[in-house]
């Protein structure tokens, strides 16, 4: 049995009784039904901003640096990559998220050699993380790492950009394709660079490097816009103006065929873009160092042009080691800087348009160092972010890591658990009569109109629009249930 359907076809009884789960409170209430065969009134509830305590994920003291942060899907798992500065090598750990809260495993070396400028992400198709770092010759190198429980083990490492240098490394993955693109700067050529990566069982295979624009630019942002298929890359130029240009993937390569977009703005090597899969629009945010001040913005991309909307200005302070990521639950981009502690603040996305929340939380009050942005990610099964930095705890410098609650909410609703409409109140463990599919609902209902169709929202309303749809009214105060189950 999958669906409501198979326990009751059409033509069975129009009314049935069931145990309530929770108070039922009055007739003509919309009401789910529950995996253990009780059922609940429908409702919304909210969950506010929240921030966990920080907590160690090196495990014990010692510096770290170039810290950057992944999740992988399949485990369900942060990754964290960064440098261990006691022993200078390369060092991943795996975390799991519950609540707001962190535990960590055992950091596992994956290059025993000095390191810098790491950046990771996942690649879904493969079920693989991808560290991508600047190994001690100043080569782009990067490694595979495979999650098992909290632990994580690598293949050999290999080069990503072609036997140049690399510096200010980004990486993203291409989920259409199925490839991971770092993006870096080549101090040889004094280009920035990209570079496609084939992901085949715990090691990659990488096509030529591509120019991403002029000489000098420096790459500081990548992400994937899944709805017009580019890379997005936000970098600033000799002159530090913030500028953002797109790729277009083919095999294993990426084409630049459009012109770059001119923010017209100075920036100081802070900056960073997040893809809203709702919206189809991507969120640039940068330091704005003539204003002194983040600036955000909503960018939208037509085949191989972007264009960026209205810029709004966000702390009133000068924001660096900033970050952004999507958070599919609140719908809103998780803003992370440094200015007198670690801060955070949602966005949102509307058309070409960016509404900063009322909301500015401190996640880390004391110190934040070492080199490059905080380490960002969303976990979608906790419905968090994960902050992961270099944090003074203080006077000594630990890997950190802080859970950042967005505000949502939420409802029991589904489009698959809606079972009918209450014919009385219920007290909790109490049984009472669900009128269902088939049936018709005429108690505690008024105000419809006959012949228009209904629909339950995710607050618990009966209403001529919303989320499940139910039926059509007979009357004022009757609906004919003919909701799809």
């Amino acid at each position: 049995m999958t669906n409501l359907s198979d326990l009751f076809p059409a033509g069975a009884g129009k009314q049935v009784s069931f145990t309530a789960s929770g108070n039922i409170s009055s007739s003509g209430k919309p009401v789910v039904l529950n995996s253990d065969g009780t059922v609940t009134e429908v409702s919304e509830t909210s969950t506010p901003i929240a921030a966990g305590s920080s907590v160690d994920f090196q495990g014990a003291a010692g510096d770290v640096n170039y810290v950057s942060a992944t999740y992988d899907t399949t485990n369900d798992k942060v990754v964290v990559a960064y440098k261990d500065d006691t022993t200078g090598y390369g060092t991943a750990v795996v975390g799991t998220v519950s609540g707001t809260s962190t535990s960590w495993g055992t950091p596992v070396t994956f290059v025993s050699g000095t390191l810098s400028n790491t950046d990771c992400c996942f690649d879904s198709g493969n079920g693989k993380v991808f560290i991508a770092y600047r190994n001690a010759s100043n080569q782009g190198h990067a490694i595979v790492g495979t999650v098992s429980g909290t632990s994580i083990s690598f293949g050999a490492s290999g080069v990503f950009d072609g036997g140049g240098n690399a510096d200010s490394i980004q990486a993203v993955y291409d989920s259409t394709v199925g490839v991971v693109v770092v993006g870096y700067y080549d101090s040889t050529t004094t280009y920035s660079r990209a570079s496609v990566n084939t992901i085949s069982g715990t090691g990659f295979s990488t096509g030529t490097p591509v120019n991403i624009y002029g000489p000098n630019d420096y790459i500081l942002g990548a992400t994937y816009d899944s709805s017009a298929e580019r890379v997005v890359f936000c970098y600033q130029n000799t002159s530090n103006i913030c500028k953002l240009l797109v790729g277009d993937v083919s095999g294993t390569t990426i084409a630049f065929n459009g012109s770059q977009y001119d923010v017209g703005i100075v920036t100081n090597a802070n900056a960073d873009v997040s893809y809203d899969p709702v919206q189809n629009k991507t969120l640039l945010y940068f330091n704005d160092s003539t204003a002194n001040d983040g600036k955000v913005g909503s960018c939208t991309v037509t085949g191989d042009a972007i264009t960026v909307g209205t810029l709004v200005a966000n702390s009133g302070a000068s924001e660096g080691a900033i970050r952004a990521v999507y958070n599919a639950q609140s719908a809103t981009h998780v803003l992370g800087w440094y200015n007198s502690g670690g801060k955070a603040r949602d966005a949102t996305i509307s058309g070409t348009s960016v509404t900063l929340d009322a909301t500015t939380t401190t996640f880390f009050s004391d110190y934040i160092g070492g080199s490059g942005p905080l380490g960002l990610t969303y976990d979608p099964d906790q419905k968090v972010c994960v902050f992961a930095f270099r944090g003074d705890v203080p006077a000594t410098y630990e890997g950190m890591a802080v859970v950042y609650q967005s505000a949502y909410s939420s409802t029991n609703l589904t489009s698959t658990n809606f079972l009918g409409i209450s014919d009385a109140a219920i007290t909790s463990s109490a049984s009472g009569n669900i009128t269902m599919k088939g049936g018709i609902a005429a108690t505690g209902l008024s105000s419809l109109t006959p012949a228009s169709d209904y629909y339950v929202t995710n607050a618990g309303a009966i209403a001529t629009s919303g989320d499940v749809k139910i039926g059509k009214a007979l009357s004022a105060t009757a609906i004919n249930l003919e909701y799809q189950s």
